[in-house]
Protein backbone atom coordinates (compact mmCIF):
# COMPACT_ATOMS: atom_id res chain seq x y z
CA UNK A 1 0.00 0.00 0.00
CA UNK A 2 1.08 3.36 -0.61
CA UNK A 3 1.16 6.25 1.99
CA UNK A 4 -0.99 9.19 1.86
CA UNK A 5 1.58 11.69 1.28
CA UNK A 6 2.81 9.48 -1.61
CA UNK A 7 -0.60 9.07 -3.29
CA UNK A 8 -1.48 12.69 -3.32
CA UNK A 9 1.79 13.46 -5.03
CA UNK A 10 0.68 10.98 -7.80
CA UNK A 11 -2.69 12.97 -7.67
CA UNK A 12 -1.20 16.35 -8.00
CA UNK A 13 1.19 15.30 -10.82
CA UNK A 14 -1.91 13.94 -13.16
CA UNK A 15 -3.72 16.64 -12.21
CA UNK A 16 -1.03 18.68 -13.19
CA UNK A 17 -0.39 16.97 -16.51
CA UNK A 18 -4.22 17.02 -17.27
CA UNK A 19 -4.10 21.08 -16.66
CA UNK A 20 -1.42 21.14 -19.50
CA UNK A 21 -3.66 19.82 -21.80
CA UNK A 22 -6.45 21.56 -21.56
CA UNK A 23 -5.27 24.68 -23.88
CA UNK A 24 -4.57 21.93 -27.07
CA UNK A 25 -8.45 21.22 -26.12
CA UNK A 26 -9.86 24.34 -25.45
CA UNK A 27 -8.02 27.87 -26.03
CA UNK A 28 -6.95 27.12 -29.18
CA UNK A 29 -10.74 26.30 -30.64
CA UNK A 30 -11.86 28.25 -33.11
CA UNK A 31 -15.36 28.79 -34.65
CA UNK A 32 -16.12 29.77 -38.30
CA UNK A 33 -19.02 30.36 -40.14
CA UNK A 34 -19.70 28.04 -43.51
CA UNK A 35 -19.82 30.87 -45.02
CA UNK A 36 -16.88 31.83 -44.58
CA UNK A 37 -14.86 28.77 -44.61
CA UNK A 38 -17.04 27.81 -48.31
CA UNK A 39 -17.22 31.20 -49.63
CA UNK A 40 -15.38 30.38 -52.64
CA UNK A 41 -18.02 27.77 -53.17
CA UNK A 42 -21.47 30.17 -52.84
CA UNK A 43 -20.27 32.65 -54.96
CA UNK A 44 -19.78 30.30 -57.52
CA UNK A 45 -21.03 26.56 -57.23
CA UNK A 46 -24.77 25.53 -58.84
CA UNK A 47 -26.87 22.87 -58.57
CA UNK A 48 -28.03 22.07 -62.18
CA UNK A 49 -31.03 20.52 -62.86
CA UNK A 50 -31.90 18.04 -65.68
CA UNK A 51 -34.35 19.10 -68.28
CA UNK A 52 -36.30 17.75 -71.21
CA UNK A 53 -33.88 19.00 -74.25
CA UNK A 54 -37.25 18.22 -76.86
CA UNK A 55 -39.06 20.98 -74.81
CA UNK A 56 -36.45 23.24 -76.31
CA UNK A 57 -38.62 22.98 -79.44
CA UNK A 58 -41.27 25.39 -77.78
CA UNK A 59 -38.69 28.23 -77.08
CA UNK A 60 -38.30 29.29 -81.11
CA UNK A 61 -39.37 32.69 -80.19
CA UNK A 62 -38.70 35.78 -82.05
CA UNK A 63 -36.55 36.74 -79.13
CA UNK A 64 -34.20 33.20 -80.12
CA UNK A 65 -34.02 34.09 -83.33
CA UNK A 66 -32.86 37.67 -82.49
CA UNK A 67 -30.10 36.11 -80.32
CA UNK A 68 -29.00 33.57 -82.84
CA UNK A 69 -28.64 36.11 -85.46
CA UNK A 70 -26.66 38.45 -83.32
CA UNK A 71 -24.17 35.65 -81.82
CA UNK A 72 -23.85 34.12 -85.17
CA UNK A 73 -22.99 37.50 -86.21
CA UNK A 74 -20.20 38.19 -83.14
CA UNK A 75 -18.84 34.61 -83.94
CA UNK A 76 -18.49 34.07 -87.48
CA UNK A 77 -15.10 33.19 -87.11
CA UNK A 78 -15.37 30.72 -84.87
CA UNK A 79 -17.87 28.77 -87.63
CA UNK A 80 -16.46 29.51 -90.78
CA UNK A 81 -15.70 25.99 -91.34
CA UNK A 82 -19.64 24.86 -89.91
CA UNK A 83 -21.02 27.27 -92.37
CA UNK A 84 -22.55 24.42 -94.85
CA UNK A 85 -23.88 22.78 -91.96
CA UNK A 86 -25.63 25.96 -90.38
CA UNK A 87 -26.70 27.10 -93.73
CA UNK A 88 -28.94 23.44 -94.35
CA UNK A 89 -29.81 23.66 -90.63
CA UNK A 90 -31.13 26.92 -91.46
CA UNK A 91 -32.62 26.82 -95.26
CA UNK A 92 -30.31 29.50 -95.78
CA UNK A 93 -31.02 31.80 -93.22
CA UNK A 94 -27.46 31.82 -92.72
CA UNK A 95 -25.22 31.16 -96.20
CA UNK A 96 -22.06 32.00 -97.27
CA UNK A 97 -22.63 35.69 -97.69
CA UNK A 98 -23.67 36.46 -94.18
CA UNK A 99 -27.13 35.88 -92.49
CA UNK A 100 -30.97 36.66 -92.95
CA UNK A 101 -32.81 36.37 -90.05
CA UNK A 102 -35.93 38.21 -91.26
CA UNK A 103 -39.43 37.16 -90.79
CA UNK A 104 -41.29 35.17 -91.79
CA UNK A 105 -38.60 31.96 -90.94
CA UNK A 106 -38.51 29.36 -93.27
CA UNK A 107 -40.90 26.52 -92.11
CA UNK A 108 -38.04 23.93 -92.66
CA UNK A 109 -35.43 25.72 -90.73
CA UNK A 110 -37.98 25.45 -87.40
CA UNK A 111 -38.59 22.21 -88.28
CA UNK A 112 -35.42 21.39 -88.71
CA UNK A 113 -33.97 22.78 -85.32
CA UNK A 114 -37.64 21.10 -83.89
CA UNK A 115 -35.68 17.66 -84.97
CA UNK A 116 -32.17 18.75 -83.80
CA UNK A 117 -33.99 19.12 -80.15
CA UNK A 118 -35.92 15.93 -80.37
CA UNK A 119 -32.70 14.00 -81.41
CA UNK A 120 -30.35 15.14 -79.07
CA UNK A 121 -32.79 14.13 -76.32
CA UNK A 122 -33.68 10.77 -77.58
CA UNK A 123 -31.70 9.20 -80.11
CA UNK A 124 -28.05 10.82 -80.29
CA UNK A 125 -27.48 8.23 -83.11
CA UNK A 126 -30.16 9.64 -85.25
CA UNK A 127 -28.58 13.16 -84.13
CA UNK A 128 -25.25 12.12 -86.47
CA UNK A 129 -27.46 10.73 -89.28
CA UNK A 130 -29.33 14.25 -89.07
CA UNK A 131 -25.64 15.65 -88.79
CA UNK A 132 -24.94 13.98 -92.14
CA UNK A 133 -27.93 14.88 -93.91
CA UNK A 134 -26.88 18.66 -93.41
CA UNK A 135 -23.49 18.56 -94.59
CA UNK A 136 -21.43 18.21 -91.16
CA UNK A 137 -18.06 16.75 -91.78
CA UNK A 138 -17.49 18.49 -95.47
CA UNK A 139 -13.68 18.13 -96.90
CA UNK A 140 -13.29 21.98 -96.14
CA UNK A 141 -14.01 21.10 -91.91
CA UNK A 142 -12.32 18.48 -91.97
CA UNK A 143 -9.24 19.41 -93.21
CA UNK A 144 -9.00 22.81 -90.83
CA UNK A 145 -9.40 20.58 -88.21
CA UNK A 146 -6.16 18.28 -89.13
CA UNK A 147 -4.07 21.60 -88.32
CA UNK A 148 -6.34 23.46 -85.92
CA UNK A 149 -5.47 24.05 -82.30
CA UNK A 150 -7.16 22.13 -80.35
CA UNK A 151 -9.13 25.49 -78.37
CA UNK A 152 -10.21 27.04 -81.38
CA UNK A 153 -12.11 23.87 -82.10
CA UNK A 154 -13.56 23.62 -78.91
CA UNK A 155 -14.90 27.15 -79.64
CA UNK A 156 -16.23 26.17 -82.76
CA UNK A 157 -18.12 23.85 -80.80
CA UNK A 158 -19.45 25.35 -78.11
CA UNK A 159 -20.16 28.36 -80.25
CA UNK A 160 -22.52 25.91 -82.51
CA UNK A 161 -24.27 25.11 -79.01
CA UNK A 162 -24.80 28.37 -78.07
CA UNK A 163 -26.60 28.76 -81.44
CA UNK A 164 -29.20 25.88 -80.97
CA UNK A 165 -29.68 26.77 -77.06
CA UNK A 166 -29.72 30.89 -77.16
CA UNK A 167 -31.71 31.80 -74.24
CA UNK A 168 -31.54 35.29 -72.87
CA UNK A 169 -31.47 33.50 -69.60
CA UNK A 170 -27.95 32.18 -69.06
CA UNK A 171 -28.65 29.78 -66.50
CA UNK A 172 -31.45 28.37 -68.37
CA UNK A 173 -28.40 28.42 -71.61
CA UNK A 174 -26.24 26.76 -69.02
CA UNK A 175 -28.66 24.30 -68.16
CA UNK A 176 -29.22 22.61 -71.50
CA UNK A 177 -25.31 22.82 -72.50
CA UNK A 178 -25.08 20.67 -69.17
CA UNK A 179 -28.08 17.91 -70.60
CA UNK A 180 -26.41 17.94 -73.86
CA UNK A 181 -23.17 17.11 -72.46
CA UNK A 182 -24.34 14.43 -69.87
CA UNK A 183 -26.60 12.94 -73.07
CA UNK A 184 -23.17 12.82 -75.04
CA UNK A 185 -21.23 10.96 -72.63
CA UNK A 186 -24.01 8.36 -71.82
CA UNK A 187 -23.83 7.85 -76.39
CA UNK A 188 -19.55 7.56 -75.96
CA UNK A 189 -19.27 5.15 -73.56
CA UNK A 190 -22.25 3.33 -72.79
CA UNK A 191 -21.45 -0.02 -74.37
CA UNK A 192 -25.07 -0.05 -76.62
CA UNK A 193 -23.28 2.66 -78.24
CA UNK A 194 -19.69 2.58 -77.51
CA UNK A 195 -19.02 0.98 -80.50
CA UNK A 196 -20.23 3.22 -82.48
CA UNK A 197 -18.07 6.02 -80.97
CA UNK A 198 -15.50 3.69 -80.93
CA UNK A 199 -15.91 4.06 -84.84
CA UNK A 200 -15.68 7.74 -85.05
CA UNK A 201 -12.26 7.12 -82.95
CA UNK A 202 -10.82 4.91 -85.43
CA UNK A 203 -12.15 6.57 -89.18
CA UNK A 204 -10.59 9.38 -89.58
CA UNK A 205 -13.57 11.16 -91.92
CA UNK A 206 -15.52 10.83 -88.85
CA UNK A 207 -13.21 12.61 -86.51
CA UNK A 208 -14.97 15.64 -86.41
CA UNK A 209 -17.89 13.81 -84.87
CA UNK A 210 -15.01 12.68 -82.46
CA UNK A 211 -14.17 16.26 -81.84
CA UNK A 212 -17.79 17.48 -81.45
CA UNK A 213 -18.08 14.70 -78.69
CA UNK A 214 -15.33 15.77 -76.70
CA UNK A 215 -15.40 19.39 -76.78
CA UNK A 216 -18.58 19.70 -75.68
CA UNK A 217 -17.91 16.71 -72.89
CA UNK A 218 -14.91 18.64 -71.61
CA UNK A 219 -16.06 21.92 -71.57
CA UNK A 220 -19.26 21.72 -69.97
CA UNK A 221 -18.54 18.65 -67.62
CA UNK A 222 -14.42 19.29 -66.79
CA UNK A 223 -13.13 22.70 -68.01
CA UNK A 224 -16.21 24.81 -66.25
CA UNK A 225 -18.51 22.48 -64.89
CA UNK A 226 -16.05 21.28 -62.64
CA UNK A 227 -17.21 23.61 -59.86
CA UNK A 228 -20.75 22.01 -60.45
CA UNK A 229 -23.02 19.52 -58.90
CA UNK A 230 -25.70 17.53 -61.10
CA UNK A 231 -29.10 17.73 -59.04
CA UNK A 232 -29.96 14.13 -59.80
CA UNK A 233 -26.49 13.22 -58.65
CA UNK A 234 -26.89 14.70 -55.32
CA UNK A 235 -30.89 13.29 -55.29
CA UNK A 236 -28.44 9.75 -55.97
CA UNK A 237 -26.56 10.20 -53.01
CA UNK A 238 -29.14 11.32 -51.01
CA UNK A 239 -30.77 8.37 -51.53
CA UNK A 240 -27.97 6.08 -50.83
CA UNK A 241 -27.32 8.45 -47.38
CA UNK A 242 -30.47 7.47 -46.22
CA UNK A 243 -30.07 3.79 -46.35
CA UNK A 244 -27.51 4.02 -44.12
CA UNK A 245 -24.59 4.04 -46.48
CA UNK A 246 -21.38 6.00 -45.92
CA UNK A 247 -19.94 8.28 -48.83
CA UNK A 248 -16.64 8.03 -49.95
CA UNK A 249 -15.67 11.05 -52.22
CA UNK A 250 -12.46 10.13 -53.32
CA UNK A 251 -10.33 13.50 -54.47
CA UNK A 252 -12.82 15.67 -53.17
CA UNK A 253 -10.92 18.15 -52.38
CA UNK A 254 -12.82 19.79 -49.54
CA UNK A 255 -16.55 20.28 -51.41
CA UNK A 256 -18.60 18.90 -49.07
CA UNK A 257 -21.30 22.01 -47.96
CA UNK A 258 -23.49 21.33 -50.45
CA UNK A 259 -23.48 17.82 -49.25
CA UNK A 260 -24.08 18.84 -45.75
CA UNK A 261 -26.87 21.13 -47.04
CA UNK A 262 -28.22 18.06 -48.30
CA UNK A 263 -28.45 16.31 -45.56
CA UNK A 264 -25.38 13.71 -45.91
CA UNK A 265 -23.62 13.28 -43.16
CA UNK A 266 -21.27 10.16 -43.02
CA UNK A 267 -18.69 11.16 -45.28
CA UNK A 268 -15.41 9.84 -45.88
CA UNK A 269 -13.16 12.35 -48.38
CA UNK A 270 -9.84 11.07 -49.56
CA UNK A 271 -7.35 13.42 -51.02
CA UNK A 272 -4.14 14.67 -51.35
CA UNK A 273 -4.89 17.89 -50.52
CA UNK A 274 -1.93 19.39 -52.70
CA UNK A 275 -0.86 22.87 -51.38
CA UNK A 276 -0.71 23.71 -55.84
CA UNK A 277 -4.42 23.55 -55.82
CA UNK A 278 -5.87 26.02 -53.34
CA UNK A 279 -7.82 27.43 -56.55
CA UNK A 280 -9.82 24.05 -56.46
CA UNK A 281 -10.14 23.93 -52.75
CA UNK A 282 -12.10 26.26 -50.39
CA UNK A 283 -10.86 29.35 -49.09
CA UNK A 284 -10.37 27.35 -45.75
CA UNK A 285 -9.04 24.01 -47.13
CA UNK A 286 -5.85 23.71 -44.62
CA UNK A 287 -7.84 24.85 -41.63
CA UNK A 288 -10.17 22.11 -42.49
CA UNK A 289 -7.68 19.78 -42.73
CA UNK A 290 -5.50 20.42 -39.75
CA UNK A 291 -6.31 23.53 -37.69
CA UNK A 292 -3.80 26.10 -36.74
CA UNK A 293 -0.87 25.71 -38.91
CA UNK A 294 1.75 26.17 -36.21
CA UNK A 295 0.02 23.50 -34.10
CA UNK A 296 -2.21 21.37 -35.51
CA UNK A 297 -3.29 19.54 -32.97
CA UNK A 298 -4.15 22.63 -31.55
CA UNK A 299 -7.52 22.54 -34.03
CA UNK A 300 -8.76 20.02 -31.85
CA UNK A 301 -12.63 21.71 -31.12
CA UNK A 302 -12.80 23.53 -33.86
CA UNK A 303 -16.44 24.55 -35.19
CA UNK A 304 -17.82 25.13 -38.41
CA UNK A 305 -20.96 26.52 -38.16
CA UNK A 306 -24.00 26.32 -40.49
CA UNK A 307 -27.37 28.40 -40.96
CA UNK A 308 -29.61 26.75 -43.39
CA UNK A 309 -33.45 28.16 -42.93
CA UNK A 310 -34.77 24.46 -42.31
CA UNK A 311 -31.88 23.33 -39.62
CA UNK A 312 -28.91 24.26 -38.06
CA UNK A 313 -25.64 22.37 -38.89
CA UNK A 314 -22.51 22.82 -36.58
CA UNK A 315 -19.38 20.11 -37.38
CA UNK A 316 -16.70 20.00 -34.15
CA UNK A 317 -13.40 19.10 -35.10
CA UNK A 318 -12.89 15.74 -32.29
CA UNK A 319 -9.45 13.96 -34.01
CA UNK A 320 -6.35 14.79 -35.55
CA UNK A 321 -3.72 12.26 -36.45
CA UNK A 322 -0.32 12.64 -38.34
CA UNK A 323 0.67 9.63 -39.45
CA UNK A 324 4.43 8.36 -40.21
CA UNK A 325 3.80 7.25 -43.84
CA UNK A 326 4.30 9.98 -46.77
CA UNK A 327 3.44 10.35 -50.50
CA UNK A 328 5.30 11.65 -53.26
CA UNK A 329 3.56 14.08 -55.51
CA UNK A 330 4.27 14.93 -58.69
CA UNK A 331 2.74 18.38 -59.77
CA UNK A 332 2.09 19.60 -62.92
CA UNK A 333 5.23 21.60 -63.41
CA UNK A 334 7.28 17.80 -62.59
CA UNK A 335 8.34 18.86 -59.22
CA UNK A 336 7.85 16.18 -56.89
CA UNK A 337 6.93 16.95 -53.33
CA UNK A 338 6.34 14.63 -50.81
CA UNK A 339 3.23 14.99 -47.80
CA UNK A 340 2.84 13.44 -44.61
CA UNK A 341 -0.37 11.22 -44.74
CA UNK A 342 -2.75 12.63 -41.66
CA UNK A 343 -6.32 12.11 -40.81
CA UNK A 344 -8.76 14.82 -39.32
CA UNK A 345 -12.39 13.94 -38.15
CA UNK A 346 -14.82 15.90 -37.62
CA UNK A 347 -18.24 15.45 -35.95
CA UNK A 348 -21.55 16.68 -37.09
CA UNK A 349 -24.20 17.83 -34.93
CA UNK A 350 -27.67 18.65 -36.72
CA UNK A 351 -30.09 20.82 -33.99
CA UNK A 352 -27.33 19.48 -31.01
CA UNK A 353 -28.22 15.56 -32.17
CA UNK A 354 -24.66 14.00 -33.48
CA UNK A 355 -25.84 12.79 -36.62
CA UNK A 356 -22.32 11.47 -38.40
CA UNK A 357 -18.79 12.35 -39.15
CA UNK A 358 -16.59 13.57 -41.91
CA UNK A 359 -13.36 12.17 -42.30
CA UNK A 360 -10.51 13.78 -44.21
CA UNK A 361 -7.65 11.36 -45.11
CA UNK A 362 -4.68 13.44 -47.10
CA UNK A 363 -3.43 10.85 -49.19
CA UNK A 364 -3.64 9.63 -52.90
CA UNK A 365 -6.34 7.60 -53.58
CA UNK A 366 -5.17 3.31 -54.39
CA UNK A 367 -6.93 0.29 -55.69
CA UNK A 368 -9.01 -0.66 -52.50
CA UNK A 369 -10.48 2.19 -52.46
CA UNK A 370 -12.77 1.55 -55.39
CA UNK A 371 -13.54 -1.51 -54.16
CA UNK A 372 -16.64 -0.08 -52.07
CA UNK A 373 -17.40 -2.06 -48.59
CA UNK A 374 -20.65 -2.62 -47.54
CA UNK A 375 -22.91 0.44 -46.84
CA UNK A 376 -20.61 2.62 -48.78
CA UNK A 377 -21.59 4.74 -51.84
CA UNK A 378 -18.69 5.91 -54.20
CA UNK A 379 -18.60 9.63 -55.25
CA UNK A 380 -16.24 11.52 -57.74
CA UNK A 381 -16.38 14.61 -60.00
CA UNK A 382 -15.60 13.69 -63.93
CA UNK A 383 -12.64 16.02 -64.33
CA UNK A 384 -10.99 13.33 -61.43
CA UNK A 385 -12.98 10.34 -63.18
CA UNK A 386 -10.74 10.68 -66.48
CA UNK A 387 -7.55 9.63 -64.04
CA UNK A 388 -8.86 6.48 -62.91
CA UNK A 389 -9.82 5.01 -66.75
CA UNK A 390 -6.39 6.39 -67.75
CA UNK A 391 -3.71 4.04 -68.00
CA UNK A 392 -0.75 4.91 -65.51
CA UNK A 393 1.61 5.89 -68.83
CA UNK A 394 -0.82 8.18 -70.04
CA UNK A 395 -1.43 10.30 -66.77
CA UNK A 396 -3.59 7.83 -64.92
CA UNK A 397 -3.73 7.08 -61.58
CA UNK A 398 -2.32 3.28 -62.15
CA UNK A 399 -6.08 2.01 -61.09
CA UNK A 400 -6.26 -1.45 -62.54
CA UNK A 401 -9.81 -1.74 -64.00
CA UNK A 402 -10.04 -5.27 -64.49
CA UNK A 403 -9.65 -5.73 -61.00
CA UNK A 404 -12.89 -3.74 -60.03
CA UNK A 405 -16.05 -5.39 -59.38
CA UNK A 406 -18.20 -5.90 -61.87
CA UNK A 407 -21.14 -4.34 -59.82
CA UNK A 408 -18.98 -1.30 -59.55
CA UNK A 409 -21.27 2.02 -59.92
CA UNK A 410 -19.72 5.42 -59.18
CA UNK A 411 -22.17 8.31 -58.46
CA UNK A 412 -20.03 11.15 -60.54
CA UNK A 413 -20.72 14.96 -59.78
CA UNK A 414 -21.92 16.32 -63.04
CA UNK A 415 -23.48 13.54 -64.30
CA UNK A 416 -27.52 12.39 -64.28
CA UNK A 417 -26.26 8.42 -64.22
CA UNK A 418 -23.49 6.39 -61.59
CA UNK A 419 -20.47 5.25 -64.14
CA UNK A 420 -20.07 1.46 -63.98
CA UNK A 421 -16.93 -0.51 -64.78
CA UNK A 422 -18.10 -1.36 -68.48
CA UNK A 423 -18.21 2.44 -69.18
CA UNK A 424 -14.58 2.75 -67.24
CA UNK A 425 -13.14 0.05 -69.61
CA UNK A 426 -14.58 2.56 -72.37
CA UNK A 427 -13.26 4.81 -71.33
CA UNK A 428 -9.93 3.69 -71.20
CA UNK A 429 -10.06 2.35 -74.41
CA UNK A 430 -10.86 5.49 -76.09
CA UNK A 431 -7.55 7.07 -74.30
CA UNK A 432 -5.57 4.71 -75.68
CA UNK A 433 -7.23 5.28 -79.27
CA UNK A 434 -7.06 9.26 -78.65
CA UNK A 435 -3.23 8.99 -77.87
CA UNK A 436 -2.36 6.73 -80.74
CA UNK A 437 -4.37 8.16 -83.62
CA UNK A 438 -7.06 10.60 -82.95
CA UNK A 439 -4.61 13.08 -81.06
CA UNK A 440 -7.16 15.14 -79.56
CA UNK A 441 -8.02 16.59 -76.30
CA UNK A 442 -8.44 14.69 -72.85
CA UNK A 443 -11.51 14.19 -71.35
CA UNK A 444 -9.73 15.19 -67.77
CA UNK A 445 -7.16 18.34 -67.13
CA UNK A 446 -4.01 17.69 -64.52
CA UNK A 447 -4.92 20.90 -62.32
CA UNK A 448 -1.70 20.22 -59.80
Amino acid sequence: MFDNTYSKKILIVMYTSLLSLLPLCTSYAVDKPASEVFKKWLNYQQIIPDVNLASMKDNLSPVFFNIVKMRYQKHIPEVTYLNPFLSSCTAGHINEFGCNFSEPYDPVFIENFRQFYTLIEHDISGLFDFFKQHQFAQADQIKNEEGANANNIIDQYSTLMSLFFANPNQFIEYVCTFAVANRLYEFCFNPKTWPQFNHMLIEKKEYPYARFLYSIIWQTLAGIGWKHWHEESLKSLQQKAAQGNRIIYIAGGSDIYQLIKAGIYNITNIDPQLPTQPQYYAEGWDWILYGNAAEPQAGIGDRIIFNFEDKNIVMKRTRFVCHPETFQARLASGEIIQLNCCTTEWSIFENDNFVGTYVLERRPCQQDDFIPKEHQTLLMSFNELFFISAPAGMGGWGIDITRLPNNLEIIIKQLRKPVTKSMLGNMRLATLLNFSDFKFISLGTCIN
